[in-house]
């Protein structure tokens, strides 16, 4: 494990786990690099993760993805958004603008250990938004989108109403949006389910929306979506559709699986092992580990 302030590394099978921080001293960045043994001929991925209760659902499923992309050539960058996680707090807190920020100096630092500028983005739910805005710097590199986040008002409105479900069971006295939405205004930020929501960070992200805001230059796409219906939702449909247009190619794919999104796990899991997620995770690896070597043949020709 790594001690604030320092560094450590551990190797596992097929790939070299490393945790360090990165950046300014005052603002550092939480960085954890898997890297393979051998060189990273594959290129490599940063990961955007999600955030509050979300990120703690989510984080398994990316060190298996980096654990599995490692053995095969490919380096995995994961990080922590500064004023969440292990990373230094920021003044103000949390913005989208600043997240952008911290993506961009994982993905500079993942270019420097790796000595290659070949690099695919992924991002997950809110972290759909980071991934998107960071990939625009980077010319046709792959985008992979776990159950993004299209539109941030929408989201912020199911954070609303998971919070006042759960005052709703737990007896705590009904509130409705508008006074959680004064609230905000008030005191800059809300508790959803034991998280702080800024008014900051939603500000930064409303009017924003992931189909009409992707980057311009074509990519290919890989958009998932993980739920109880086996049907792609419309607004993903919609925001295929417009990324097609575009010139993008796209893939979706639905993965049958209970996510309670708002709802961080009771237990870690060591081992999870749901064929939903190893669906989820082989259909990652191998369209980024294709998607990655058409972009660097076509950069050879």
């Amino acid at each position: 494990m790594a001690v604030r302030g320092e560094a450590a590394s551990f190797l596992g099978d097929g790939y070299i786990q490393e945790l360090r921080w990165i950046g300014q001293p005052s603002s550092r960045v939480f960085v954890s690099s898997t890297l393979p043994v051998g060189p990273a001929l594959g290129g490599g991925l940063v990961i955007c993760s999600p955030i509050h209760a979300e990120f703690l659902r989510n984080y398994r499923k990316e060190v298996a993805l980096g654990w599995m992309l490692a053995s095969h050539g490919v380096a995995v960058q994961r990080f922590h958004y500064r004023g969440m996680g292990d990373s230094d707090d920021i003044a103000g807190d949390a913005t989208l603008g600043t997240m952008v920020e911290d993506a961009l100096l994982a993905s500079a630092d993942l270019q420097s250990r790796i000595d290659s500028d070949l690099l695919a983005f992924m991002g997950t739910r809110f972290g759909a938004l980071v991934a998107a805005q960071v990939a625009s710097r980077f010319d046709r590199a792959p985008l992979v989108l776990w159950e993004p986040v299209v539109d941030p008002a929408k989201y912020l409105r199911e954070l609303l109403r998971a919070r006042l479900l759960h005052d709703l069971v737990t007896g705590v006295p009904r509130q409705n949006q508008q006074v959680l939405m004064e609230q905000l205004d008030r005191d800059e930020q809300i508790d959803i389910l034991g998280y702080p929501v800024s008014a900051s960070l939603v500000e930064s992200s409303l009017g924003q929306r992931l189909d009409r805001d992707l980057p311009a230059s074509p990519r290919p796409i890989l958009l998932v979506q993980v739920g109880l219906s086996n049907h792609l939702a419309p607004y993903y449909e919609q925001a295929s559709s417009s990324w097609t247009a575009s010139g993008s190619s796209v893939r979706t794919a639905v993965i049958l699986d209970e996510e309670g999104w708002s709802f961080a796990p009771r237990e870690w899991q060591v081992d999870e092992t749901g064929e939903g997620q190893r669906e989820l995770l082989g259909i990652t690896a191998d369209w980024l580990r294709s998607s990655l070597a058409d972009a660097g043949s076509g950069r050879e020709e």
